[in-house]
């Protein structure tokens, strides 16, 4: 992992920086609550990718 962003899904966010190979989105919810949105930014997973 390169990035993590905190307080947001936005995948797109990652763009800004030029190492990420692939984004990630997960929110922690309790019920219909989103309590912690995070992205995170992940580069060199290789073969580890399915």
């Amino acid at each position: 992992m390169i990035e993590s962003i905190p307080g947001t899904s936005d995948m797109d966010r990652c763009n800004a920086n030029p190492h990420t190979q692939y984004a990630l989105s997960y929110r922690y919810m309790r019920g219909a609550v989103v309590l912690n949105p995070y992205v995170y930014c992940i580069a060199g997973l290789g073969s580890y990718v399915r």
